[in-house]
């Protein structure tokens, strides 16, 4: 498994780093909190690799848009393997097996599936450590889907001769639309050592054709640009996780791109208020309407490498900050990976190398929901099978009613085998908020775990729609027992004035 999370870019400040144009220090009055978490969602179920093998790391990336959902096993280095992709479609509630995919000039120790990207009837499915331009100078392979299949199209290399060890591959994502792909070559070292760099390709008709190649300005060593993409309404956001500013560290940084005359032009880099070293900020990011997340995984202003999650709202291209927040629970590598559902209202954030209830790095993920224009709404994604190192929440995903939480060293099926947790997400009230967290915070007054505004009226106790005398004749009959035929409103295990208060309460 290659660049498998977050890692510290300790590379010496050179004397020769230029300084950047535009940078973005997006300020704001709120402070940083500490979401609270009490509340989980249990695992629904665990989609287990079709063929199991021993460090086949399966969920260590995968991709989800619509019925698709596709899953990759990259393959310890150990491992002797290429790397695949498996495809499943939504039948009703299920994902089903569809298919495999192997790269057709792989080889082992490739990492085919790391990373997957799904747009319409396209997917991406990165190889960084193919050696056709240099060793592990990397490539990405473009599929379509033709007649219900996902088909082998084309692969795509960086446009030099020689990219030895760029990891082109790492990173990939759909541009403007389906016809425009963006890939990452965190590693690459054509202007300074492991600056990093960004490859714009266009559908030409027949093929993609490369159309730029994006790098920021001046000598940037060890900037790790490429490491994150992300496009959405005419920006573009890539991140620099090992970029050092003004303060002569590296703290890392985000540069955003808009459309200038049919190209992708920089407009500034988001730096954070108030840079830590190495923090990796941009480790991982992610674009949705207009809002902007950072992961910042080693960010130390909650605990020592705790980390943090910084959200911006964008306006006209400028970012400014929303909030920043830190782990619900005293974790390591909080922010890696970030992912927005699309309403933009629901942020799911990891931390792969958790230390949960004793156990060493099983990892940790959860969602946060918006509320009053902070993100201190939280509930914790609980793994229904976890254990000692298995990175749960190294990659993360929504779909629809859904969320995807990476288990790639999960031992469920063989050891370091991996796997895929599914999450649903329930809303019974259409109140944007999810059941969970509101019956955590007041949503439950009769404490039988359900939320009180989907159980109907309390105190309708012959369930016509309103509370009368006839409620409050059945109640009495009910007057000082245990509640097991009814009538125990609270909860609290004896039918009194406690219930006889909220019966009068909603009298009609």
């Amino acid at each position: 498994m290659v660049v498998p999370g977050p890692s510290r870019h300790g590379t010496p400040l050179m004397n020769s780093l230029s300084p950047l144009p535009f940078v973005f220090m997006a300020t704001s009055i709120l402070l940083p909190i500490t979401p609270s978490s009490a509340q989980e969602i249990d695992e629904a179920v665990r989609i287990l690799p079709q063929t199991v093998t021993e460090g086949g790391t399966f969920g260590n990336r995968f991709a989800t848009e619509g019925e698709w959902l596709a899953i990759g096993a990259d393959f310890d280095a150990e491992v002797i393997h290429q790397g695949r992709v498996e495809i499943y479609h939504r039948e009703s509630e299920d994902w089903v097996f569809h298919q495999e995919l192997q790269a057709p000039d792989g080889f082992e120790g490739d990492h085919f599936g790391l990373p997957v990207s799904i747009r319409g009837d396209r997917m991406l499915v990165g190889m960084p450590w193919d050696d056709e331009r240099g060793n592990r100078s990397g490539a990405v392979h473009v599929y379509r889907l033709v007649s219900g299949d996902w088909i082998w199209s084309q692969k795509l290399i960086a446009g030099v001769l020689d990219n030895t060890g760029a990891l082109f591959g790492a990173s990939c994502s759909f541009g403007r639309d389906e016809n425009e792909i963006i890939i990452g070559a965190v590693l690459e070292s054509l202007e300074s050592d492991t600056e990093g760099g960004a490859w714009v390709f266009r559908d030409s008709g027949d093929d993609y054709v490369l159309r730029q190649r994006l790098s920021l300005p001046g000598d940037q060593p060890a900037t790790y640009f490429g490491r994150s993409i992300d496009v959405e309404n005419g920006l573009l956001a890539i991140g620099a996780p090992g970029l050092a500013g003004d303060e002569g560290f590296r703290h890392g940084g985000v540069a955003i791109y808009s459309i200038q005359n049919d190209q992708w032009s920089l407009g500034g880099v988001l730096i954070p208020a108030n840079p830590i070293q190495y923090q990796v900020f941009g480790e991982s990011l992610d674009l949705e309407g207009n809002h902007l997340a950072v992961g910042s995984p080693f960010e130390s202003t909650f605990g020592e490498d705790f980390g943090a999650v910084h959200v911006y709202r964008m306006i006209g291209g400028i970012p400014l900050l929303e909030s920043v927040f830190g782990p619900p629970e005293p974790v390591r590598s909080f922010g890696f990976p970030v992912r927005f559902d699309p309403s933009a209202r629901r942020l799911v954030c990891g931390a792969y190398a958790a230390t949960i209830e004793d156990r060493f790095q099983t990892g940790a993920a959860w969602i946060h929901e918006r509320k009053d224009g902070n993100w201190n709404a939280s509930t914790r994604l609980k793994a229904g099978n976890a254990g000692p190192g298995d990175f749960f929440g190294l990659d993360l995903a929504f779909n629809e009613d859904m969320v995807f939480v990476g288990v790639p060293r999960s031992d469920e099926a063989a050891v370091d085998a991996g796997g895929v947790a599914v999450f649903r997400l329930e809303d019974c009230d259409d109140s944007g908020y999810l059941d969970a967290w509101e019956i955590d915070n007041g949503g439950d007054g009769d404490g039988n775990g359900e939320l009180d505004a989907c159980e109907g009226l309390l105190g309708d106790l012959n369930g016509d729609g309103i509370i009368d005398g006839i409620d409050f004749g059945i109640f009495s009959g009910l007057w000082g027992t245990d509640g097991s035929l009814g009538g125990d409103l609270n909860g609290d295990g004896i039918v009194n004035g406690g219930d006889l208060a909220l019966i009068l309460n909603g009298w009609t």
